[in-house]
């Protein structure tokens, strides 16, 4: 019992070590702040302004941001804070939303994580159901690389959303993995699924599915919630 008891406490510690080398050594190895003259360099020569705002919904004590974002041709400065902890990765859009009412239709989607949609795609479903239930939705899936995706891959969150909302096509499309955008357990991660590093974006399919929901966004079919044609929708699934 003496000795069970041991290993157990060993290897909790072990975990919680594991776990806290993770979340602080991006936060020691980190490069210095940039000063107030290279962030007021930055701002001048930005293309695109933006702000972060610590109050919005689905942020917490280990996820906010405040602060001025400067995007240029070839770099992006915040002038302001953010939570600490590991890597970030930064996703751009036009505006964040809080009410799809203002919408006549939703095209929604994310990457594929170890098999599944990333949790902000599944919370925005459960968030708005209501409202997406009374307009056109189309869904997708970005993430699996090595192989034209399989009917396999789509993601159980997308599956379940799409029959939630009655959403009007889900695809998924081929992702893309690079050794840059991998944090340390992530890289781990790709070595034991052995997932190859590729870009398998299909750009010529995406921009089909584009056309296809643009062609069925008419002025005169985009109020009525009705099913697409089958020669131009397919389900996957």
């Amino acid at each position: 019992m003496k000795a069970l008891l041991l290993l157990v406490s060993h290897a909790t510690v072990l975990a919680i070590g594991v776990a806290l080398g993770i979340y602080l050594l991006p936060i020691l190895i980190a490069p210095p702040a940039p000063s107030t003259a290279q962030l007021a360099a930055q701002a001048g020569a930005a293309q695109f302004t933006g702000q972060f705002k610590r109050d919005l919904k689905d942020s917490d004590m280990l996820h906010w941001g405040e602060g001025t974002v400067s995007i240029g041709r070839q770099t992006i400065a915040l002038a302001g804070k953010l939570a600490p902890g590991p890597d970030y990765k930064l996703y751009l859009a036009p505006a964040f939303v809080e009410d799809v009412g203002r919408y006549d239709a939703v095209v929604l989607g994310s990457g594929v994580y170890a098999g599944h949609w990333l949790k902000p795609a599944k919370e925005f479903v459960d968030r708005h159901e209501a409202a997406l239930r009374e307009r056109p939705v189309f869904l997708f899936a970005s993430g699996p690389v090595g192989a034209a995706p399989k009917e396999a891959d789509e993601p159980p969150e997308m599956r379940a959303a799409a029959s939630l909302i009655g959403a009007n096509d889900h695809r998924v499309f081929g992702g893309r993995i690079t050794g840059s955008q991998l944090g340390p357990f992530e890289k781990v991660i790709v070595r034991i699924v052995k997932a190859p590093l590729a870009d398998d974006r299909p750009w010529d399919d995406i921009a089909d599915w584009a056309k296809e929901i643009a062609r069925y966004l008419d002025p005169e079919s985009v109020s009525r919630r009705v099913a697409p044609p089958a020669e131009s929708l397919v389900e996957v699934g």
